[in-house]
């Protein structure tokens, strides 16, 4: 018999040599064996992996660019995650192999050697969106009031889906003449979508 190798790794060939006769009696002791080993290697089975660039405006959904990975065992199951972006922002669309099961369900992720190709970015822009304060009444009367006027519209663009708009308003008492500038409203836009899911799951059989 003789050694036996299947992982990545670098071994003696030893052999186990037994001689026997025609009975099937054991006559090893009667020779002088001379042994000439060899060794075995298996080396890291290479894959390339390479991942698409994406490019959305901001939906307040995720949203996440694919991946290609070449060079896998057939029947081998590989785990793998990359970004998912909701935010605006840009980031590398890396990926990251977690684990590479066999048949048997043995992580044989060691023995394949993990080249990088192409890596994209994965990007979310700016949703352009203009609100338009309305004028107040005309000739106002002072009489120590404070006044506000919560009166506005969406002019362009929109709100993402399930995302809420909400407004501060200047106020005023003093006689003068005030301007509906954006300088003097301030918005914030609340969401109510669920919990991100920080990166999809590959799984290649």
């Amino acid at each position: 018999s003789s050694t036996s190798i299947t992982d990545v790794d670098f071994v003696e060939n030893v052999l186990a040599i037994e001689i026997k006769n025609s009975v099937g009696e054991d006559k090893t002791h009667n020779y002088s064996l001379f042994y000439e080993r060899g060794w075995l290697e298996v080396t890291p089975r290479p894959v390339t992996i390479s991942s698409e660039s994406g490019k959305w405006m901001y939906d307040g959904q995720e949203h996440y660019a694919d991946i290609h990975m070449e060079g896998f065992i057939a029947g081998h199951s590989v785990t793998a995650s990359w970004p998912t972006v909701i935010d605006v922002g840009v980031e590398e669309n890396t990926v990251e192999i977690k684990s590479v099961r066999n048949a048997a369900g043995k992580d044989v992720l060691n023995n394949y050697e993990l080249i990088f190709g192409d890596i994209g970015t994965v990007e979310v822009t700016k949703r352009p969106i203009t609100v338009t304060h309305e004028n107040g009444p005309d000739n106002l009367v002072y009489d120590g009031t404070e006044r506000v006027f919560k009166n506005y519209n969406i002019t362009s663009g929109s709100l993402a889906e399930n995302d809420t708009l909400e407004l501060t308003f200047p106020s005023f008492s003093q006689a003068g003449r005030y301007e509906n500038e954006n300088k003097i409203l301030t918005a914030k836009i609340y969401s109510k979508r669920s919990t991100r899911i920080k990166s999809p799951e590959a799984y290649r059989k």
